[in-house]
């Protein structure tokens, strides 16, 4: 909000303070509670109040955060109708008058951005009754002087037309102020019939606008036809063309918006398109090229929604298709980028259509597909370029684009699949998803602490004003050359980090014990890949399996919302039956056939089937045995938001685990979170912990602490959180001084070191579910801070099963060291295998409690299965809501070093190296081979130490320590080997010292030549 404080630096900071505290508290409200919370405020409600309510909106809807800008904007409406109401100074009429004179002066004196300006100012005044007063206004100023009537209808007009603009709120009331306005001018009876007709269409728009807001359609729809009608004989008649072209257009709109609505849609249709074409042809003869392409745009909707009903629907997708044809031509001449993309992907839709057409032959149907794809493909060229054009930075605008233009990966999608190109539909598939999360990832990666160097910036800005000004240029040339605009976009391309991930790269990922499922939820089905180094299958749903998942999902989500207590205790029979409508027993069945060898599974939802524990749903086995899914998988089940951000995540190397940052129950009200803290912690030897009241944001996030967070090794959270699925940047972790907001999580933390974050929370692994196909979750924002791998929970968790959860997790993962996803499997059936004298005898043996501990824990395991009738036999924790909450979002395995793989890495590079490192390190080799030993250990840190100092020699040792991926080919034989001779290896200091002593001449060395070897060139 500071925006807004800096806004309301002119009124009283003590007052302006007071808005924006009550906004707070209206925003951290339970729902219907505002009502109340306003009527205790009412010595805050007035104009000012809800000016700052605007524009806090407009801020948050730039961040991204479109529930609350909207709630936000209904709390501004509310509060204007109650000022309009009561009035203003005790006098509404005065007041309404006060305010349209400020209205017509700053239409006479200023422009459209005038009027919004008094309009935001006083919202309150925005009502109907406004409407009265104009006509009082006309019929007053006309008595006294009735020579000056043309001339007062021109500026009403023009006022009311910038009303009816008016973006910041109070929609509706500004458009019937604006309907009020035109009547009163129409009833004046003295414009030209050129006038009346420009008139008359306005009131069409204002007419059209409203049904299309859903405010009592019917009417207002058969209004705006009865304006646009009588405008468009006063045109004809005239001979207007130009004004009668754009009139015609709007009553096509208005014809087809019937027939949507299923008002005789046949005769509408009929009448939208004899509208269209009569306005395509004055377009055409005039040269209003960029006009026309709207029209023929609009006219091929119309065909596509005949064909739709049934309507002939062969020769009119053949119609629609020429008018997109001929529009898409247009629009590519003209390099108007968004508006092609919106014809491209009405053709792709078009020509699928027309595949489908009965009696097609084998080649039509073909054909059709190939053309759809070709559509599409375009289509999603101009997508593309869209994303980076100027506007296109903001969190908000990213959200709204990518539900926009979602639709034609969908449609591209469904037509690979029909021209049985499954690599490419699994690639848009994978492109489609968390696109956001994946451009910022690669933008961090790329840069140094995330942020783009200026140069580059500033080359990026300038690029981006070049080509909207090449484009607007392109706009007015008659014969416009597109080759310079195509290459400044290529130029921009090249410098921009985000690179699109092909078929071959996703496979590359796998080695030959991992498999990918990965899900997408189309219209009429929901798809499931199965992706493996060597192979690729898709299983495809029926209507009625998609439908059965989504009323599946509405009752899971509705009970955990509204019940918790029902959900909780019915949720192992709810995850019996999903697995049969994923026919997950099919797919998988068909996934061991073919790779008996699997091992380990990535599995990458879509929208909805994040929230869910796929990883725990139950399956029988072909011997009658019950297990789990993740039970088939002894490596492990993980998760990622898609393909791309798994290969970041692969490309973050993480060599060491030894250093951890832990926030420990900052709330002071969760004992067990301190208890897993404090057992934990001595895993690590350099450890920081804040607890308690000293787990502050303010202190996590201090200068101090930054630094030593973009050191850590091991990120560690065990508190209270949520997640905000109406808002998900507001959620968030609770410290002791308030919320760490996923806002502030992706704003601030550089955690470019760290291997893990553990999130030991409720809700830190839900995901916003839209249509914008984001992956928006507290795990994004901890990813997307410089973390591979994020541990965290799918709903509201239980303390003490978390918590000995995760005492197991990490007792195993000490024992496996960097087999995360088998420690947290093994930890998760151990949880709900184990009995209550399990337990007590773990509390026992333990390596990981101290004698204090295990003194400290006997009453609380004493009391375990007191009440049950099994007693010591009772499982406490076997219900799948104690054990499958906790999953791993991005890299499944920690590459975390051994002392002797980080000597064998220096070594090997300091053999490959031998002659430059000598050269420019001798001394400090020597320096180094002091301090080496026999103790690994010791040796291992006194290198790291050593290459730490030495930037470009510390990259490449990370880089010799990563492991190695493999790169498959579909040729090529096997190879034959020879055995080297065995022999004792000298030990690296004396490795060093022979080195040193053997190049003296260390400004001149050169390698000797070797008869087997080509001599290495300049």
């Amino acid at each position: 909000m500071g925006g807004a404080v800096s806004w309301c630096a002119a009124m009283d900071e003590q007052r302006s303070q007071a808005y924006l505290s009550l906004i707070q508290e209206l925003l951290d409200c339970p729902g219907g509670e505002e009502q109340q919370i306003l009527n205790g405020h009412l010595e805050l409600l007035d104009e000012g109040f809800v000016q700052v309510c605007e524009l806090v909106a407009a801020q948050l809807q730039e961040a991204g955060q479109e529930n609350n800008a909207g709630f936000l904007r209904n709390v501004a409406q509310q509060v204007g109708a109650y000022l309009a109401s009561e009035g203003t100074g005790g006098n509404q009429q005065a007041a309404l008058e006060d305010f349209w004179l400020q209205l017509l002066q700053a239409e006479n004196e200023g422009d459209t951005a005038a009027v919004h300006q008094v309009m935001r100012q006083n919202m309150g005044l925005i009502v109907p009754n406004l409407g009265d007063v104009i006509a009082q206004f006309v019929q007053g100023v006309l008595a006294q002087n009735p020579g000056q009537a043309e001339g007062v209808a021109g500026l009403v007009e023009n006022t009311c037309i910038s009303i009816r603009q008016f973006p910041y709120g109070r929609y509706a009331e500004a458009l019937e102020i604006a309907i009020r306005g035109y009547g009163v001018v129409l009833d004046l009876g003295i414009y030209s019939p050129e006038g009346r007709a420009q008139t008359l269409t306005n009131l069409g728009v204002a007419r059209l606008t409203q049904a299309q807001m859903g405010i009592n359609p019917a009417a207002h729809l058969e209004s705006a036809i009865t304006a646009y009608d009588e405008a468009a004989g006063i045109m004809r008649r005239l001979g207007l063309d130009k004004d009668l072209s754009s009139t015609l257009n709007n009553l096509g709109v208005a014809r087809s918006t019937q027939a949507e609505m299923g008002i005789n849609p046949a005769a509408n249709l009929e009448s939208a398109i004899a509208a269209y074409d009569e306005a395509a042809g004055i377009r055409r003869r005039l040269g209003l090229d960029k006009d026309l392409s709207s029209t023929l745009t609009n006219l091929g909707n119309a065909r596509s929604t005949q064909a739709e009903m049934g309507i002939n629907p062969a020769a009119h997708l053949e119609s629609a298709i020429t008018a997109y044809d001929e529009a898409a031509g247009i629009r590519r001449r003209l390099g108007l980028a968004r508006d092609l993309a919106t014809t491209l992907n009405n053709f792709g839709f078009a020509y699928k259509a027309q595949s489908r057409l009965a009696g097609n032959s084998s080649t039509q149907k073909q054909q059709a597909l190939e053309n759809a794809y070709r559509s599409f493909q375009e289509a999603l060229e101009r997508v593309e370029y869209l994303r980076g054009e100027i506007g296109a930075d903001s969190e908000g605008y990213k959200r709204n684009f990518n539900e926009e233009w979602n639709r034609v990966y969908r449609g591209m999608v469904e037509v690979c699949l029909e021209l049985g190109r499954y690599q490419d539909a699994i690639e848009y598939v994978d492109r489609s998803k968390a696109r956001n999360l994946v451009e910022l990832m690669a933008t961090r990666d790329a840069y140094p602490g995330g942020v783009i160097p200026e140069n580059i910036r500033q080359q990026l800005q300038q690029l981006k004003i070049a080509i909207a000004q090449a484009e607007r240029r392109l706009q007015e040339e008659t014969n416009p050359d597109y080759s310079h605009l195509n290459l400044l976009r290529q130029q921009k391309q090249k410098i921009e980090p985000y690179k699109p991930l092909h078929f071959q790269a996703m496979q590359e990922l796998l080695d030959e014990e991992t498999a990918i499922l990965e899900w997408y939820i189309l219209p009429g089905k929901f798809l499931t890949f199965t992706l493996t180094a060597e192979s690729l299958n898709l299983w495809t749903s029926s209507e009625e399996d998609r439908q059965h998942l989504i009323d599946w999902t509405n009752t899971y989500i509705n009970d955990y919302r509204r019940d918790n207590s029902q959900w909780r205790d019915s949720l192992p029979q709810r995850l019996e039956t999903l697995a049969p409508i994923l026919h997950l027993d099919e797919i998988l069945a068909n996934l061991f056939k073919n790779f008996p060898t699997c091992q380990k599974l990535i599995l990458i939802p879509h929208r909805y089937l994040h929230l869910f524990p796929l990883h725990a749903l139950p399956f029988a086995t072909g011997e009658g045995e019950g297990k789990f899914l993740q039970d088939l998988f002894p490596k492990g089940v993980t998760y990622a938001p898609n393909c791309q951000l798994l290969q970041q995540a692969q490309n973050r190397q993480r060599s060491h685990f030894n250093q951890l940052f832990a926030i420990q129950n900052p709330t002071a009200d969760l004992d067990w979170a301190d208890v897993e803290i404090q057992i934990i912690r001595t895993l690590f030897p350099d450890r920081n912990t804040l607890a308690g009241n000293n787990a502050t944001t303010a202190k996590l996030l201090d200068e101090q602490r930054q630094e030593i967070l973009s050191q850590t090794h091991h990120l560690f959270f065990s508190c209270h959180a949520a997640f905000n699925p109406d808002s998900p940047l507001d959620s968030g972790l609770l410290l002791a001084d308030g919320i760490l907001t996923l806002e502030n999580i992706i704003a601030n933390l550089n955690l470019s070191n760290c291997s893990l974050v553990t999130l030991s929370a409720c809700e830190t692994g839900q995901v916003a579910v839209d249509q914008t196909d984001e992956y928006i979750s507290l795990s994004s924002g901890f990813i997307l801070a410089g973390s591979p791998s994020v541990l965290v929970s799918l709903w509201s968790v239980n303390q003490v099963s978390t918590a000995l959860l995760l005492i197991r997790t990490y007792e195993l993962l000490q024992q496996q060291p960097g087999q995360l996803a088998q420690s947290l499997q093994a930890a998760q059936k151990w949880l709900r295998e184990t009995t209550v004298s399990g337990f007590e005898q773990w509390r026992q043996q333990c390596p990981l409690f101290s004698q204090e501990w295990r003194e400290a824990l006997q009453p609380v395991f004493a009391q375990m299965g007191q009440n049950q009738e099994e007693g010591i036999n009772h499982r406490p924790y076997q219900s799948p809501y104690h054990w499958a909450a906790f999953c791993i979002v991005g890299q499944e395995e920690q590459a975390m070093a051994t002392d002797a793989k980080k000597i064998a890495a220096f070594t090997a590079l300091l053999q490959e190296n031998l002659n430059n490192w000598i050269a420019k390190h001798g001394e400090s080799l020597l320096e180094l081979q002091q301090q080496l030993g026999d103790d690994d250990e010791k040796d291992a840190a006194a290198i790291e130490g050593w290459l730490q100092q030495r930037q470009d020699l510390y990259d490449q040792y990370t880089a010799k320590l990563a492991p190695r991926k493999r790169t498959l080919s579909l040729s090529g034989q096997k190879g034959v080997f020879k055995t080297k001779p065995t022999g004792k290896d000298n030990s690296l200091a004396d490795q060093i010292e022979q080195a040193v002593k053997n190049n003296t001449n260390l400004g001149n060395s050169d390698p000797s030549p070797d008869q087997n070897r080509e001599k290495p060139q300049s």
